[in-house]
């Protein structure tokens, strides 16, 4: 599976593989999440202005981690029925989250 990545703050996050990484200026890995707030098949990731992880999920959620991995979202992920294989996720100035299905 193809990884996508954003920086925060220097290091790097990265979804892929089933997981969510932060990764380190110099490749050490800091932080790796495999479940927890939803996450399942993650597939794109967006960090917002308070540096927290938006991850977009193959079961059609989304999750928010914090910047030091602690989930933000319901054990389910956030849940709506207008999500149908969010595949892009993106976040404005204002704060809103704005996400892309592919189905």
């Amino acid at each position: 599976m193809r990884k996508k990545s954003r920086e925060d703050g220097g290091n790097v996050w990265t979804v892929g593989s089933g997981s969510l990484e932060e990764i380190s200026q110099i490749g050490t890995l800091q932080i790796m999440i495999a479940s927890g707030g939803g996450l399942d098949l993650p597939n794109a990731i967006a960090i917002d202005g308070n540096g927290q992880v938006w991850v977009t999920n193959g079961n059609n959620t989304v999750s928010e981690f914090s910047n030091s991995g602690s989930a933000m979202s319901p054990s389910g992920g956030f849940k709506d029925s207008s999500l149908s294989a969010p595949a892009g996720i993106a976040i404005d100035l204002g704060g809103s989250v704005w996400v892309v299905n592919n189905g």
